[in-house]
């Protein structure tokens, strides 16, 4: 008996050390980011839309964004704006990278909308708790355009139009341009500034650029930030498509990245 009471009241003083080591175990270090994502024009959603969320590093301007972080968040009907939270590992970050996140609305295949603006999270200052994305429709092509003769390779294509938003040409070494050597399979051009050099791989519609870099000259006004979202364009294309004198440059979801319109080649590749 007297050992039975000795038992019980061990017992009771090693119950609170066991409950306080419990409480005391990490828990899981996930974090998110949240938000809505909404669009201006007055068109319904179909009922089975599916939001997709996108946080990624972009921190090299001479290779693709890398995912960190996804989510897909089903509609079931409602309309935006569509609150979202993606959650991501704190561990996975570089105080010193940067990040963004882009959003996609779907629905049975086809792409509705997309964000086209850049949206800093994370680090460098950028917001951590929440953030609003506004979307557009994808760009479309020309109505009534029809396949071209002109040639991927051989062209001098200058740029005019990159995420969705006009780029007024310029002249001299203020033109955004590229050309694709056929022999070599060679990129060269200019992002208005530096020079853009590199590769690329050809296979029927599919037109992936590698390598992707560019000189370290200091550019005035917003000429740097357009350069640095061009070699971006460049790095996360999957795809073109040629219809009249202007050529599109796809991302991975057929997001129009960017568009050339063809000149007359105005020297030789390197």
């Amino acid at each position: 008996m007297h050992r039975a009471r000795l038992l019980v009241t061990l017992l009771l003083f090693a119950a609170p050390l066991v409950l306080g080591q419990s409480s005391a175990e990490p828990e899981h270090s996930a974090s998110t980011v949240t938000g809505t994502v909404t669009y201006r024009q007055r068109i319904a959603l179909p009922p089975d839309a599916v939001v997709r969320l996108v946080i990624e590093d972009v921190s090299r301007a001479d290779a693709p964004a890398t995912s960190i972080a996804e989510e897909q968040v089903p509609t079931n009907g409602k309309q935006v704006p569509i609150p979202f939270d993606v959650k991501y590992d704190p561990t996975a970050l570089n105080p010193a990278h940067r990040y963004q996140i882009r959003a996609t609305i779907s629905c049975d295949g086809k792409l509705l909308f997309t964000s086209t603006a850049a949206h800093p999270v994370l680090t460098q200052g950028a917001p951590e708790k929440h953030i609003d994305i506004l979307l557009q429709q994808p760009q479309p092509e020309p109505p009534g355009a029809k396949p071209s003769a002109t040639s991927l390779t051989g062209t001098h294509w200058t740029l005019t139009q990159l995420n969705g938003e006009a780029v007024t040409p310029g002249t001299g070494r203020s033109e955004a341009w590229i050309e694709l050597a056929a022999d070599t399979k060679r990129l060269a051009g200019s992002g208005g500034c530096n020079r853009i050099m590199g590769s690329y791989e050809l296979d029927g519609s599919t037109l992936r650029f590698r390598q992707v870099a560019s000189t370290m000259m200091a550019c005035p006004g917003d000429v740097m930030p357009r350069e640095q979202a061009f070699l971006k364009a460049l790095s996360a294309t999957t795809s073109f498509r040629i219809r009249g004198s202007a050529l599109f440059l796809r991302g991975e979801d057929n997001t129009v990245l960017a568009r050339l319109t063809a000149q007359s080649p105005k020297a030789a590749m390197p």
